[in-house]
């Protein structure tokens, strides 16, 4: 298991955690340090954190029927995702 997947393990259930408790919590549970900034890209900053926390539940709920939609397969998905974002660019 390499670092991100540690991150993405420890808040995969509370994203409101501070960086600090996530640091404290991968260090417990798998013995090593991870740096702020790899948390910042792996699961984003402190702030936008809280706001997904306080809106998790129906930010998870929609990207569950997206998926439904394009047939649980999550590469045409992420596909169709991009080309949505091409043309907003």
């Amino acid at each position: 298991m390499n670092k991100s997947e540690m991150i993405r393990s420890i808040v995969k259930d509370n994203l409101s955690m501070t960086n600090e408790q996530i640091k404290q919590q991968v260090r417990a549970k798998y013995g090593t340090t991870v740096e702020t900034n790899l948390i910042i890209s792996i699961v984003g900053s402190e702030k936008d954190r809280r706001v997904l926390a306080n809106t998790e539940g129906h930010i998870r709920k929609k990207a569950r029927e997206y998926l439904r939609c394009c047939e649980d397969d999550y590469h045409h998905a992420r596909n169709v995702l991009q080309i949505v974002r091409d043309e907003l660019i």
